[in-house]
């Protein structure tokens, strides 16, 4: 399957393969990662492998990448994007493991998963949920130009932000300035 990856200087962004299951369940349920989660309980890897399967191998709507420093053996976060049915709208997510020690990487990421989101996918809106408790991260989508909006899931924050206030955003002015002039974004052949 072909698949987007990106890349700024030494922070990579790679799609997610199965054989990167433990990595994901290792960020995933990392105690700093599962407290801003609707369900933080711990799960089985078993249970892991099989959501995994179930929700992001056999569904070509969602994107998810992995993000790490270079050649790092372990991821130290994921963003991801997940496509509407008609494909002009996104979920965004993005979880960091020890977000304070990765706070730059994860701005960055999410900045580099928003420009695929708008520029390479042509969505309208990503729409990001958020638990409430995660002031930071409801601060930060704010920042960004994001509006919050009624929810559909009644244990979170539901903000937004459309392709017509993306190019006046803080986000998108961190990345025209810092980001695009070296962004690689290429196509790759993943396993799945």
């Amino acid at each position: 399957m072909m698949r987007l990856q990106a890349q700024v200087g030494q922070l990579l962004l790679t799609p997610y393969e199965t054989k990167a299951a433990r990595d994901l369940y290792a960020v995933r349920f990392h105690p700093t990662v599962r407290k801003f989660m609707t369900n933080p309980s711990l799960i089985a890897y078993r249970a892991h492998k099989d959501w995994v399967h179930q929700n992001l191998v056999q569904a070509p709507d969602m994107h998810l990448w992995l993000v790490r420093f270079g050649a790092a053996p372990r991821a130290i976060g994921f963003t991801q994007l997940k496509l509407n049915a008609a494909g002009n709208a996104a979920e965004i997510g993005v979880m960091f493991r020890e977000p304070k020690k990765h706070q730059l990487a994860a701005v960055l990421s999410s900045a580099i998963t928003l420009h695929l989101a708008f520029v390479h996918f042509s969505c309208a809106w990503v729409t990001s949920y958020v638990v409430p408790t995660a002031q930071h991260a409801i601060d930060y989508n704010l920042g960004g130009g994001f509006s919050i909006h009624p929810s559909d899931r009644p244990e979170m924050v539901c903000l937004r932000l459309s392709r017509d206030v993306y190019p006046s955003s803080a986000i998108n002015r961190i990345v025209k300035v810092r980001i695009i002039p070296s962004l690689q974004i290429s196509a790759v052949t993943t396993e799945d």
